[in-house]
């Protein structure tokens, strides 16, 4: 798997069983530590927190769990899409047009990285 998108439905599904949470967040674990992209929008952020990823991230969500990603030690800001490194977040389904096209850049980079390895790209959040 060269990526992960998890949107609201997948984040509530996988909050039970406790089996597909566990592998779930053993999955999402993997996909980070290889620098691999991650996506999620709405309440997908939630599988990131469980999986102790977020601490010192930043990213954005629906409003609702803006109080679970900041006790996560992330920092929630409210905007349409966010990028931080090798994730993409976005509030709301409305927004999947500039979700799509910055997953889409985010995608295209990490291709670009492994066909041309020696070649550094920097992004800057904000």
């Amino acid at each position: 798997m060269s990526f992960v998108k998890i949107c609201n439905e997948h984040a509530r599904q996988l909050k039970t069983p406790p089996v597909c949470a566990s592998k779930a967040k053993e999955f999402v674990r993997e996909i980070d530590k290889a620098g691999k992209p991650s996506a999620v929008i709405c309440h997908g952020p939630w599988l990131l927190i469980s999986a102790g990823l977020t601490k010192g991230r930043t990213m954005t969500s629906y409003h609702t769990i803006q109080n679970d990603i900041r006790n996560s030690g992330a920092n929630w800001i409210d905007r349409e899409m966010v990028r931080d490194r090798n994730w993409v977040s976005s509030r709301r389904p409305a927004e999947i047009p500039a979700f799509n096209r910055e997953m889409i850049a985010l995608f295209s980079e990490r291709k670009a990285r492994r066909k041309c390895p020696s070649r550094q790209i920097t992004v800057v959040t904000g």
